[in-house]
This record gives C-alpha cells, structure tokens and sequence, in this order.
C-alpha cells in the first residue's frame, strides 16, 4: 500500500464513526487532506464540508459505501 492509499483508508476509518472532524485531525493523517477527500468523493464516498469560524472546516462521512447507480 503506497502513502496514498494508506491516507485514504486512515481518513475514512476517522471519519467512519459519522461525526465531524476538523483540519486538525486531518492534518495529523496528511497535509494533502484535501486531495485525499476529492479522490474518496471520486470513489462514491459522500462527505459533507461543514463551516466553521474563521475559514475553517470539518467533514462528515455521510455514506460508508458507495453509491450504486442502477441503469
């Protein structure tokens, strides 16, 4: 497992209990948090940005799994 995907799976296991986290904890698992989050968005994962104070953020897994689209 590269240093990619290993910041991707310890992302979703903090964000896996639902509550919301900020850049702080993000920060610990990487710098590049946000790029980490586009690619799990990209894989079907739905995760809310919520606003804090001062141009600050937190985010929420909303879904565990991703999302099947039916044809």
């Amino acid at each position: 497992m590269n240093i990619r995907e290993a910041q991707k799976a310890a992302i979703l296991k903090l964000l896996s209990d639902g509550q919301a986290h900020d850049m702080r904890e993000l920060n610990a698992i990487g710098y590049r948090y946000g790029g980490r989050l586009k690619e799990l968005r990209d894989a079907g994962y739905v995760i809310e940005t919520i606003r804090l104070k001062d141009r600050k953020f937190a985010y929420r897994l909303i879904t565990q799994g991703r999302q099947l689209v039916l044809v």
